[in-house]
């Protein structure tokens, strides 16, 4: 079952040198390592958005509200 882990990693590094985004390819690494490990892709996308603990739920609800307050100003710590 290693074998996946490296297989997964490998896949994630070939991502990151094609500069594609990291998000997605973090995603695409657990979707291979889901199916390689046997799982269908229904299976596999359940675990990792279950596996998130429900923080992205959380959070594209805090992207609507963040939205709505308008821009944002930059820092207000002194210089």
């Amino acid at each position: 079952m290693e074998w996946v882990v490296i297989i997964s990693v490998l896949v994630l590094i070939a991502l990151s040198l094609m500069r594609v985004n990291v998000i997605f390819a973090i995603i695409v690494a657990a979707e291979v390592a889901g199916l390689l490990t046997g799982l269908s892709l229904i299976e596999t996308t359940n675990l990792l958005i279950s596996g998130m603990g429900g923080l992205a739920d959380r959070e594209r609800h805090n992207v609507g509200r963040d939205f709505a307050k308008g821009p944002v100003s930059q820092s207000t710590h002194p210089i």
